[in-house]
């Protein structure tokens, strides 16, 4: 199923239709970013929704998704221990970038794996980056999972599921 009340607050903060499964819940929702989680013994599902002005297209490049990506990481995403935030790890993994259209919008699509620095916690992650020339806008959107000792493919087909049924 799904779940309206997050979907009427996605679509009120960011101006997006997004179909958000009944199983997710906010976790932060503040003026910059909604934050959505999925939480069993197994896995931790995570979508990050960021909207920001369209300056240039300098922003819709692989340094351009790597600088909100890890600027959202290192603001909201930590583990238990001190100084620790997430950060793209593109060193053991180069991230790739792709363009693609989502809903008839122009998307830049990066993948790779993320790392929480100063500790022991990684996974995979795809971000979308969507660009809406009528309102000069953008909308960020990350998914990304922690299931140690799990395989992670089915994990991450969800997400992106669940990613594609944006509509900006």
């Amino acid at each position: 199923g799904e779940n309206p009340q997050i979907q009427d607050e996605v679509r009120s903060k960011m101006g997006a239709d997004i179909k958000i499964p009944s199983d997710y819940f906010v976790a932060i929702s503040d003026d910059e970013v909604m934050w959505l989680r999925k939480e069993t013994d197994d896995l931790s599902s995570n979508l990050l929704i960021h909207k920001l002005g369209y300056n240039n297209e300098k922003q819709l490049s692989k340094e351009g998704i790597k600088a909100i990506r890890d600027s959202l990481g290192r603001k909201y995403i930590s583990s238990t221990l001190p100084n620790t935030y997430m950060r793209i790890n593109d060193v053991d993994l180069p991230m790739l970038t792709e363009v693609k259209t989502i809903h008839n919008k122009y998307a830049l699509e990066a993948r790779g794996i993320w790392e929480i620095e100063n500790d022991f916690m990684g996974g995979a992650f795809v971000s979308y980056l969507i660009h809406n020339p009528e309102k000069s806008e953008l909308l960020f959107i990350d998914g990304f999972v922690h299931a140690p000792g799990k395989e992670k493919r089915d994990f991450m087909e969800h997400l992106e599921y669940i990613m594609s049924t944006t509509e900006y």
